[in-house]
């Protein structure tokens, strides 16, 4: 949480650098796949009752990428589930497998339902063909 509140008060403090950050991310965003459509974040979030996939909180959800962007994840169906702000935040850039485990949030059901949602098994993803 320390980290989180230090980071956001330094944006705040300097417009320049979170303009930067900003556009930095937008275009790794652009050079990605974005194939994400309204229905199908829609249906994902029916998928898990309409409740962050990771704490099960119902309220302000967000689109987590699984894969962050900056570790070569895209914007697709394959790759956002619902997180609630708190949980969004707290994951930042990590990977799932170096957050979630040591997460106050943590489940072991909640994890193998997100796995199997993803396609997940043996450690690697089975892509959807949609």
């Amino acid at each position: 949480a320390y980290y989180i509140n230090y980071t956001l008060n330094r944006l705040k403090k300097n417009p320049q650098l979170a303009r930067k950050a900003n556009h930095l991310r937008r275009k790794k965003a652009r050079e990605l796949p974005a194939t994400l459509t309204a229905k199908q974040w829609e249906n994902i979030k029916e998928y898990f009752g309409n409740r962050c996939a990771y704490c099960g909180e119902k309220s302000n959800l967000e689109q987590d990428h699984f894969i962050p962007l900056n570790k070569g994840g895209e914007y697709t169906v394959n790759n956002i589930i619902p997180a609630c702000k708190h949980c969004n935040c707290s994951k930042r850039e990590k990977r799932f497998e170096e957050w979630y485990p040591q997460s106050d949030e943590y489940s072991k059901k909640r994890e193998k339902k997100i796995l199997k949602y993803l396609g997940y098994t043996n450690g690697k993803q089975q892509l959807k063909i949609i």
